[in-house]
């Protein structure tokens, strides 16, 4: 029996998209949760330090009974340079720190 799977998700071993990688397996993936978990996924995004850093995160977005049907979102970056939040993340961080 298997105990680990390594993935080389960032096409330093064998060249691939990784983009094209999310889509087929975990859409493979979710497809086998669905009749246990009840939650359709709708949406896929791959999180990276910044955009010469391969993804670290995938983040899955479901919806209790949904339709089925997903779709695969451009990459957030954390950073746009070293220690220079994107843009995107200081509009993300912007909203909790306005909440506190």
């Amino acid at each position: 029996m298997y105990k680990n799977i390594l993935f080389d998700v960032d096409g330093t071993l064998l060249p691939m998209d990784v983009h094209e990688f999310v889509k087929y397996y975990f859409g493979s993936l979710c497809e086998k949760m669905i009749p246990v978990l009840k939650i359709e996924p709708k949406a896929l995004r791959l999180v990276a330090a910044s955009p010469e850093k391969a993804p670290w995160l995938c983040l899955v977005e479901g919806r209790l009974g949904g339709k089925t049907g997903i779709t695969v979102k451009n990459n957030l970056f954390i950073y746009k340079s070293k220690d220079v939040l994107s843009d995107e993340m200081t509009r993300i961080l912007g909203k909790y720190r306005e909440d506190m």
